[in-house]
């Protein structure tokens, strides 16, 4: 098994923590926007007509779904820094070969080297495109 160098850990640590301070940013910058939007259920009617409220409806929904990306993304980070302190961060969990370097400096979080990641990838879009034609989407009538 191919282990990662002590630069090449550094290295991984650096890009996750300048990813986390700005995930942490990102975060606050949702939170007061959503502050700027008045949330539903107080004791007054929002103010504007109906085109207004549906857009501030609109608006609580984007910061929420950015949100909850950011903090799956969090999460994803906090497993790296877990496998980079056990020394697993460079082992596929699919077939247990090395993930190269070069994989995981451009995509830190990465539990998958490039051909099972294609492999899951492709078996997600069958899945998908399977459970589309049983419902049937995108079949001819």
């Amino acid at each position: 098994m191919d282990e990662l160098t002590e630069e090449q850990v550094a290295a991984l640590v650096r890009r996750l923590e300048e990813r986390v301070a700005s995930l942490q940013t990102s975060i606050r910058d949702h939170l007061a926007q959503l502050r700027d939007v008045s949330a539903p259920g107080h004791d007054s009617t929002p103010p504007g007509d109906i085109v207004d409220q549906a857009d501030a409806g609109l608006q609580r929904d984007e910061q929420n779904d950015a949100m909850s990306r950011e903090t799956i993304e969090m999460q994803e980070i906090a497993l790296a820094f877990d496998r980079l302190s056990t020394g697993q961060a460079n082992v596929c969990i699919d077939c247990g070969e090395p993930i190269g370097f070069q994989r995981l400096l451009a995509q830190p979080t990465a539990t998958r080297c490039v051909a099972c990641q294609d492999d899951s990838e492709r078996g997600e879009f069958l899945k998908a495109r399977g459970n589309r034609n049983q419902n049937g989407i995108g079949t001819a009538r």
